[in-house]
């Protein structure tokens, strides 16, 4: 009779779950209170319409969808270290791989008995919830949430038993987990920061490879997410964010399984209790410690305590000591961690002092601008916008303007070595320059110029690009309301006139109210030709007191839809209306304003003095 080959043993399963049942019970407990039990609790307290409790009911459950792999982030871990923790131990390893059992069904057995008890909870969970929910939840949601629990459930398993294949270590091991999934996003965040201290105006973009840490995207940005209305059922729709990224993770889940029983039929027994299980990847174990201590400390080192306070050549200077320090205790830790001994320190210098001329080479690279980054401009041809800002977005697409802030921006290159050395004795203001190409490619640059009345007085840099920002189209731009100015949206507006009481040395404020129609009509025929002329919503970026400041300010606030807000990109408990506050303050020469105010309200505005502007300030 032919021998059959099988891939699951009976008996080493029912072993595993004899002694493992109370982690898959636990698992069972927290998802059932999260979703079932939590959801049901907080829909009794509702008291609506269909409409609303319809909207909640879909939003409670989609909040607890996104939770569903959170909870699989962590429990994942705990299953995987009982279930594979026979590794880490040499005595039970030996005893398990002396039964006449092929190592593939050692494998897939362990592998199966952990993973099946969760996908089993997740169906139970969700069939409760069917109970309970069906008939006044929308189609499709329960059943989401299962997709979700189960996905993040197969990602993160298949995650954590390929980390149990690489190590012996039963601390190690939630440790390697924990650092992988974040690994891409610590590592790209530290370059930013390092960057930012070597290159004169770095900016980073975005996070480009933030995609390649599963544990940020699932516990921080899946998102319940706003995607318009059902005029039919006169509901409203949500979606959850980054759930494609799930997909992808649950898929590389699968694949981190496969290479797990590969590496796990290779796997020496006796690695059992070791810090690294397989011989070849020791020297990549240390040289990542290395590199990532080195990363890490230089860049929360700089860039959370000096800042602020060192600049060009010093800053550098500490930023490459603080690399090699942080190369030589990464490297060192990992030694100690591989040896299982302290004495290490009298050999294995040879790997170190190839890290530490790799990072002297990375920072002297950096620091001379090897790559030309510090003086790459644009040409102002080929630029379709530029975003100048300081406390506000100012997008400028007119040809001279855009002209004007290439300059501007090439003085400021130009002007490197007195724009640090005058930071070390004065605060500094950032200036962001973002321009997007006519290609469709963007370029970013982020700068900190010293600001004060030296500056002020000598018309410097600073000063130009309070010029820039103080144009028109600027204006304009930056008070660019995301909720049309209507009567309708128009919830409630003010004028508020500021008076300083000498005898009492107080300052006070007087209001009054105007109608929504009032607001509309100075908002469309006195601030916006004012906004035109450049004469309102100027930015000041000096303390010195401009001679155009009046006692008089202007707030009309906004309640209505978003106008030009993708579908998917809005937070769910904005649903229905976002709030949005137009705050104008009256220049002696906003001429339309002026006159409004004393047409309308009979209100002089006033110049205020010196000494009340720096109060208010």
């Amino acid at each position: 009779m032919q021998s059959k080959i099988s891939f699951f043993h009976k008996g080493l399963s029912r072993n595993l779950m004899h002694r493992c049942w109370p982690v898959w019970i636990a698992y069972l407990a927290l998802i059932l209170f999260q979703f079932p039990v939590a959801v049901n609790s907080n829909i009794q307290t509702w008291r609506g319409i269909d409409a609303e409790f319809s909207n909640f009911v879909t939003q409670q459950i989609l909040n607890s969808a996104c939770v569903a792999p959170q909870i699989s982030f962590f429990a994942c871990i705990v299953v995987v270290t009982a279930v594979f923790g026979y590794l880490c131990n040499s005595r039970t390893c030996g005893m398990i791989h002396s039964y006449p059992v092929r190592r593939e069904t050692v494998f897939c057995t362990f592998a199966l008995t952990g993973l099946v008890p969760m996908l089993l909870a997740d169906c139970l969970t969700a069939l409760l919830a069917q109970v309970l929910f069906g008939n006044i939840a929308s189609d499709g949601l329960i059943l989401l949430w299962l997709r979700m629990a189960v996905m993040g459930n197969v990602a993160f398993y298949g995650f954590a038993v390929f980390c149990a294949m690489l190590t012996g270590s039963l601390f190690i091991l939630p440790l390697v987990y924990l650092v992988l999934n974040f690994t891409a996003v610590v590592v790209e965040n530290a370059l930013h920061s390092l960057l930012g201290t070597f290159l004169y105006g770095y900016s980073p973009t975005s996070q480009s490879i933030s995609a390649l840490s599963p544990g940020q995207i699932v516990l921080f940005r899946l998102v319940v997410a706003y995607t318009g209305e059902n005029p039919e059922k006169g509901t409203s729709a949500y979606s959850i964010t980054n759930l494609s990224s799930l997909t992808i993770y649950c898929i590389a889940g699968v694949v981190s399984l496969v290479f797990a029983l590969l590496l796990y039929r290779k796997r020496r027994m006796e690695a059992a209790g070791d810090t690294v299980a397989i011989p070849v990847l020791k020297p990549v174990f240390k040289y990542c410690m290395a590199f990532g201590t080195a990363l890490v400390l230089a860049s929360v080192v700089t860039g959370e305590f000096f800042d602020q306070t060192l600049h060009s050549g010093p800053a550098a200077i500490l930023a490459t000591a603080l690399l090699l320090i942080g190369a030589f205790i990464g490297y060192f830790a990992a030694e100690v961690l591989i040896q299982r001994t302290m004495h290490v320190f009298s050999s294995h210098w040879k790997g170190l002092l190839v890290a530490w001329a790799i990072l002297l080479v990375f920072s002297i690279c950096c620091e001379k601008d090897i790559l030309g980054y510090e003086t790459r401009l644009p040409d102002p041809s080929e630029v379709e916008s530029v975003d100048l800002s300081t406390y506000g977005s100012s997008v400028m697409k007119d040809a001279q303007n855009i002209a004007d802030a290439v300059a501007l921006h090439r003085t400021i290159i130009d002007h490197k070595a007195e724009q640090e050395k005058k930071l070390d004795t004065t605060y500094g203001t950032q200036v962001n320059f973002e321009y997007l190409l006519k290609n469709g490619k963007t370029l970013h640059r982020t700068y900190r110029l010293a600001s004060g009345s030296e500056e002020y007085e000598s018309r410097g840099d600073l000063y130009q690009v309070q010029e820039l920002l103080n144009r028109p189209e600027a204006i304009l731009a930056r008070n660019q309301s995301n909720v049309e100015v209507i009567p309708e949206n128009i919830s409630r507006g003010f004028v508020y006139t500021d008076v300083y009481e000498d005898q009492y040395d107080y300052h006070r404020q007087n209001e009054v109210v105007i109608t929504a129609d009032q607001a509309y009509d100075l908002y469309c025929n006195a601030i916006l030709p004012d906004m035109e002329e450049g004469t309102i919503g100027r930015n000041y970026l000096f303390e010195e007191a401009d001679e155009q400041h009046s006692d008089t300010s202007v707030s009309i606030d906004l309640s209505g839809r978003p106008e030009g807000t993708a579908p998917g990109k809005i937070p769910y408990y904005y649903s229905s209306r976002v709030f949005y506050s137009l705050y104008f303050s009256v220049e002696m020469d906003s001429a339309h304003t002026v006159t409004w105010l004393k047409e309308n309200l009979d209100l002089d505005v006033k110049q205020l003095p010196l000494n009340e502007q720096r109060m208010m300030k």
